[in-house]
């Protein structure tokens, strides 16, 4: 091996590293502001941003440096602490390709992170890395279960902190910012701290893939970027607070009421919380009605009873737009017999007023100290999807109509279980939880039944017994089970098509050309899009491969989403006939229900009948388009289950064909 001294103009002295001998590479593409005609004529890039030209030389710097330490970096990728170092070669890598350099002094900030790198490199080959023990703005990352791809996140850590104990942790999403790329984040959060400052804790800045307003892939974000926290530093779990503005203030409400059990407190400022109301649309410019049901994912007044269980403070401007979301969330309370606590920022438009804030400050610090209750008596839960299923010791497992409005209520009181429900099939209550020792019997009244549960029927999972409810043939029925083999929606297998990239997943390319040319175009084309789209608004690298490279981890844990047909993807071809999904030559079918046509194409999500757990998806990446990147509130899921595209028109901004007809599978997956 021989030492090689790489210097960025003369602005990086003494940056060594120890590599091979240097080889050829192949430039980094200059940025492509548009999407070629190929691939989707009506769509120009909105996201990222488009930067300005670098000069070249100074390309030519950067990418010899980046791919030197890329090379230095591949030996020690399975580093428990490799993800550190990836994360600042990747927000190089994706500014230099999609030109994410918004002013000549953002090269600096690329040649930051690459001594950063270098430095760190050279510390973890030493096994001496000393940020793991820094203090004060600092920032790291973690490897994405979804699809591999290290995702960077700030931390602030307070240099007095008591490490004798567990600490606690204040989560804080960020607000839009359409240049505020890897890199631009990565370089703020080395330098600057944030605004929202409660003292005594860690504060962590989870990234959330940039601008996805923390939902989808960035919702999952939020929740692995903690767990990464959780793994390096000594986090108290009682004591995780919720927090964001703008942007991120709509990431809290939905955060927050998707998964309420995991806060001790939630703070949102401004931000949206309905999508019809926030962008004011009317009957007249309305999305097709499924759209519309699928808002039901994340408008927050669906979920507002999940935010009873948890202390909730609100923020608006006086004479902020956004103050919208505060009013509607403060109706949605009241609607429910609760009020929310809402400060208002006198005269202040879309910022915190100092004073009010420090009233935040305040209440942040105290329920941060004071933590999560050992036991709550009473949980609420209620949702529109099987996707949130968790409320403390309650679980739902089972709705009886996916998207409409369902609820469970129920109060433990030392000897009796009371419980309410509307729209649910299937719940589990968790009776370690409710107490240390079981009782001979568990007494349970659910919508006025009495069932006196003895402990045989309880089940024990992962050292805790569980009471399962089913209501089945028009009665409430404990310890009731699933016939073998029988398929429903149930947590995590619910659809629809998005969620499968809210969850580990690979993509499977065709292995051979369709006999339909207008069909083979169609899966190259959609293909090559969802590549370059998930690096663009999703922030990796999007997992692809042959059928002949799928290994048994990804046949096992992993979603399979399969481009092509039957005829050219024989994974598909092997999985389609165990669904009621049929595809042959100038024909596909959904049941008894068929289309007629070469140019007919099947998108669907649908759970893999090798390993029922998991989904397979057919010819579809994230349903947002372009469309959707200008506001946050768009980026929902814009199609359901499945639907049948005619694939002689060619894609728009909003959709990838023409759509003949959509629909969702029923709670049994039919």
């Amino acid at each position: 091996m021989k030492i090689a001294t790489l210097t960025l103009l003369g602005l990086l002295p003494g940056m060594t590293l120890t590599a091979a001998a240097p080889t050829p590479v192949k430039p980094i593409p200059k940025p492509v502001p548009k999407i070629s005609s190929a691939t989707n004529a009506a769509a120009t890039r909105k996201l990222p941003a488009p930067g300005i030209e670098i000069p070249t030389e100074v390309r030519q710097s950067l990418e010899q440096t980046l791919r030197s330490l890329e090379t230095a970096a591949k030996p020690m990728e399975r580093a428990p602490l490799y993800a550190d170092v990836a994360v600042l070669l990747k927000a190089v890598r994706y500014a230099l390709l999609h030109g994410e350099f918004y002013a000549p002094k953002d090269v600096d900030k690329a040649k930051e992170l690459l001594q950063l790198a270098q430095s760190r490199l050279t510390e973890l080959k030493a096994n001496q890395p000393s940020w793991t023990k820094q203090t004060g703005t600092l920032a790291r990352g973690f490897i994405s279960s979804l699809d591999g791809s290290p995702q960077p996140i700030g931390l602030e850590i307070p240099p007095d902190l008591d490490w004798s104990k567990p600490v606690p942790l204040a989560v804080w999403l960020h607000g839009r910012g359409d240049k505020a790329t890897d890199m631009h984040f990565i370089a703020d959060r080395l330098h600057k701290s944030g605004a929202f400052q409660p003292g005594g804790c860690i504060i962590l800045h989870p990234f959330g893939r940039q601008c996805l307003g923390f939902q989808l892939a960035g919702e999952t974000d939020i929740l692995e970027a903690i767990e990464a926290v959780k793994r390096r530093y000594r986090i108290d779990e009682k004591r995780i607070l919720l927090a964001g503005f703008s942007m991120g203030g709509a990431g809290a409400w939905h955060a927050g009421a998707h998964y309420a059990d995991q806060w001790c407190a939630l703070h949102a400022g401004a931000g949206f919380v309905d999508v019809r109301r926030f962008l004011k649309l009317t009957p007249t410019n309305l999305p097709p009605e499924y759209v519309q049901t699928l808002w039901g994912q994340y408008d927050v007044p669906d979920y507002v009873r999940n935010l009873f269980n948890i202390p909730v403070l609100a923020y608006s401007g006086e004479v902020d737009g956004q103050k919208l979301a505060g009013d509607i969330m403060a109706a949605a309370y009241q609607a429910e017999g609760q009020t929310l606590k809402h400060l208002i920022g006198p005269g202040m438009g879309h910022k915190y007023h100092p004073e009010v804030q420090k009233e935040i400050l305040t209440w942040a610090h105290e329920r941060l100290q004071q933590g999560q209750p050992k036991y709550l008596p009473s949980v609420h839960w209620q949702g529109r999807t099987l996707k949130y299923p968790n409320m403390f010791w309650l679980t739902v497992n089972g709705l009886q109509t996916h998207w409409e409005d369902s609820r469970v209520d129920a109060t433990w009181d030392g000897s009796k279980l009371n419980v309410t429900a509307k729209n649910i099939s299937r719940l589990a209550i968790n009776a370690t939880a409710l107490q240390a020792t079981l009782p001979a019997s568990l007494t349970v009244n659910i919508q006025g039944q009495n069932l006196n549960v003895l402990p045989p029927i309880l089940v024990k999972k992962n050292g805790q017994w569980w009471l399962e409810l089913e209501f089945k043939d028009g009665r409430w029925v404990a310890g009731a089970q699933p016939a073998p083999g029988t398929l429903r929606k149930i947590p995590d297998l619910q659809g629809p098509i998005d969620d499968a990239f809210m969850s580990p997943f690979v993509v499977v390319a065709p292995d051979k050309r369709s006999v339909s040319a207008v069909r083979e175009a169609f899966y190259q084309r959609e293909l090559a899009y969802t590549i370059r789209r998930w690096r663009e608004i999703f922030r990796g690298d999007l997992p692809v491969k042959k059928v002949s490279e799928l290994t048994a981890e990804d046949l096992n844990t992993k979603n399979l989403i399969l481009f092509g047909d039957p005829e050219s993807n024989s994974k598909m071809a092997e999985l389609l006939p165990q669904t009621p999904l049929g595809w042959k030559p100038g024909e596909v079918k959904i049941g008894s229900k068929a289309w007629t046509g070469e140019s007919m194409v099947l998108v669907a999500i649908y759970p893999n009948p090798r390993q029922p757990n998991r989904y397979m998806v057919l010819n579809s990446g994230p349903t947002i388009r372009e469309k959707s990147d200008p506001n946050n509130s768009l980026q929902t899921p814009q199609l359901p289950d499945w639907a049948v595209l005619d694939v002689r028109t060619p894609p728009t901004d909003s959709t990838p064909a023409a759509i003949q007809d959509t629909g969702f599978f029923n709670e049994t997956w039919r």
